[in-house]
C-alpha cells in the first residue's frame, strides 16, 4: 500500500459504520435522497477527522510504536513519512472533515433544527487530541475515551438524519466498544514482549483484572441491548427480541477471538477476517430491517 494512504489506516474507517446505526432504526427515511448524501458526507467527514487524529497519534508515539510488532511498520515510526508531512497531512484533513461537516449542517431539511453535526465532529476532535497527546496514559480512563468517541459518532449519525439519538442506543454502542477496547489492552499486555515501553499505563493492569472488566461489561452489554429491545420506543410490540440471539452470539464470539484466537490486538482486522462474525452482523442488520419496516412506531 502507499505509504501516505496507509499512514490513513483506511481499514479503521469500517469504525465509522456506527454513524449508520440511527438511520437503521428509521425506516421514514431510507427513502430520501438528501438523508443518504448527508450520511455519506458525515461518514466521509469522521473518516478524515478520524484519519488525522491517528497521524497526530502516530507523530506522538512513533518511538514506542518501534517496540510494537505491528506498529513498528507505520510510516512514520519506521520513517517512511517525515513528521512534517505527516502533521500537514492532518491539519488538511482536520480542515476537510470539519468543512464536510459544516456542509451538512447547511443542507436543512424541512421542520427540522440544524447545526448539531459540526459541533459533535469538534467534541470528537478535542477528546481524540487530548487522549492522544497525554489521556491515553490514564488507565481505565484511556478506554472510557475510546468508548466515548463511538457514542459521539452514533450521536453525530442521528444528528445527520435529523432524528433523535436513541439512550439506548448510545449506551449500547458506549458498551459494545468499551468491551473491544479492553479485549485490545489485553492482547497487548499477553502478546507485546516490550508492553509497558510501549503502552506504559499497561503496568496498572494485569490479566485478572482486565478479564474481570471485559466479563462484566460484556454482561452489561447484553443486558442493556436486551432492555432496549423490551422498551423501544422505535418499534410496536417486543419484536425486536428476534434479534437478542445475534447480539449475544456476536458477544461471544468476539470474546473467543480474544481468549482462543488472541486476535484482540487489532478487533477491526479481527471482525472484518472472521466470516462467521460478519455473517451474523449481516444477517443482524436484515433482521432489524425487515422489523423495523413492518411494526415501526413512526
Amino acid at each position: 500500500m502507499n505509504p501516505y494512504l496507509k499512514a490513513l489506516r483506511p481499514v479503521q474507517w469500517a469504525k465509522n459504520l456506527v454513524i449508520a446505526g440511527p438511520f437503521l432504526f428509521v425506516p421514514e427515511v431510507w427513502g430520501d435522497s438528501h438523508v443518504w448524501v448527508r450520511l455519506a458526507l458525515t461518514i466521509t467527514a469522521f473518516c478524515g477527522l478520524s484519519s488525522s487524529t491517528y497521524l497526530i497519534n502516530d507523530l506522538r508515539d512513533r518511538e514506542a510504536d518501534r517496540h510494537h510488532p505491528r506498529k513498528m511498520h507505520r510510516p512514520i515510526a519506521s520513517g517512511t513519512i517525515s513528521p512534517q508531512v505527516a502533521l500537514g497531512m492532518a491539519i488538511a484533513l482536520m480542515c476537510l472533515g470539519l468543512g464536510m461537516m459544516y456542509a451538512v449542517d447547511s443542507m436543512h431539511l424541512p421542520d427540522a433544527d440544524a447545526g448539531l453535526v459540526l459541533p459533535m465532529g469538534i467534541c470528537y476532535l478535542a477528546m481524540t487530541l487530548a487522549y492522544s497527546l497525554g489521556l491515553k496514559e490514564l488507565p481505565i480512563l484511556d478506554v472510557i475515551l475510546v468508548a466515548l468517541g463511538f457514542v459521539l459518532r452514533a450521536a453525530a449519525g442521528a444528528a445527520a438524519v435529523r432524528v433523535e439519538a436513541s439512550p439506548w442506543l448510545l449506551l449500547c454502542t458506549f458498551l459494545l466498544m468499551l468491551m473491544i477496547a479492553l479485549g485490545k489492552r489485553r492482547w497487548e499486555l499477553v502478546n507485546l514482549e516490550y508492553a509497558l515501553a510501549h503502552r506504559p499505563n499497561l503496568r496498572e493492569y494485569n490479566l485478572t483484572l482486565l478479564d474481570q472488566f471485559l466479563g462484566v461489561v460484556a454482561s452489561m452489554t447484553l443486558m442493556a441491548y436486551a432492555l432496549y429491545t423490551f422498551n423501544s420506543e422505535h418499534v410496536e410490540g417486543s419484536w425486536l427480541m428476534l434479534t437478542i440471539p445475534n447480539v449475544l452470539y456476536g458477544v461471544i464470539r468476539y470474546l473467543a477471538l480474544i481468549h482462543v484466537n488472541e486476535e484482540g490486538g487489532a478487533p477491526e482486522e479481527a471482525i472484518l477476517k472472521d466470516p462467521a462474525t460478519m455473517i451474523n452482523i449481516g444477517f443482524w442488520i436484515l433482521l432489524v430491517s425487515i422489523i423495523m419496516r413492518m411494526f415501526h412506531v413512526a
